[in-house]
Formats: structure tokens, C-alpha cells, sequence
């Protein structure tokens, strides 16, 4: 193993990332996305986006993860906000929604 790679390694700024199939998103889901992609946490893809998730601190931010997420994304779904909060209580910090990751079978899907 080389030099770079221990170093890599030993990195401290590192997150985790989820697939999660664009079946799971509506046509409002999808606009919200493409809204959102003239941020910097949204990155619009040819087979769907990369949603990278804002550090929330409840002490600092004062309010709910859910109030948190709905005030970044004007027109949020109750579906994407739970996939939103979900993956970030489950430690992801990045969602890769794209057509050919797995299906979630606990989450609506949508033709």
C-alpha cells in the first residue's frame, strides 16, 4: 500500500453515501431536485442526482431535522423528507439516487 493511500486512509473528513433508486421519487420529488440543483448540495446527473446532506446541529439550528430540511428545500415531500431524514439518522451524508441502485422496500414507488 502506498504513501497516498495510508493517508487516504487515515482521512478524517469522510461521510458515508446511500444509493437509493430514483424509482422512489415522484414527479414533485424530481422538480425539487432540479430546483435545488442550482445549490451546492444538489448535483443533477443523466441517471439522477447527488444530494449531499447539511451538517444539522439541534443546538445550533434550534429546531427539528425535519423543519431543517423543509426549510432548505421549498416543495419537499413528506417522501423525500423522510428519505432525507432517514439517511441522515442512519449516518449517510450523501444519497446517490440513480436509476440503477436497489429499491428500498419500505418506500413508495412511483412510474
Amino acid at each position: 500500500m502506498g504513501l497516498l493511500t495510508e493517508q487516504f486512509k487515515a482521512h478524517r473528513d469522510v461521510y458515508s453515501c446511500i444509493g437509493i433508486n430514483i424509482a422512489h421519487l415522484g414527479d414533485e420529488d424530481k422538480h425539487t431536485l432540479d430546483c435545488a440543483f442550482s445549490g451546492e448540495m444538489v448535483m443533477e446527473r443523466d441517471t439522477g442526482w447527488f444530494v449531499k446532506l447539511y451538517e444539522f446541529d439541534k443546538k445550533e439550528e434550534g429546531g427539528t431535522l425535519e423543519t431543517f430540511f423543509t426549510e432548505l428545500y421549498q416543495g419537499i415531500t413528506p417522501t423525500l423528507l423522510t428519505i432525507f431524514c432517514e439517511a441522515y439518522q442512519a449516518g449517510y451524508r450523501l444519497i446517490e439516487f440513480d436509476m440503477d441502485a436497489l429499491i428500498v422496500k419500505d418506500l413508495p414507488v412511483f412510474d
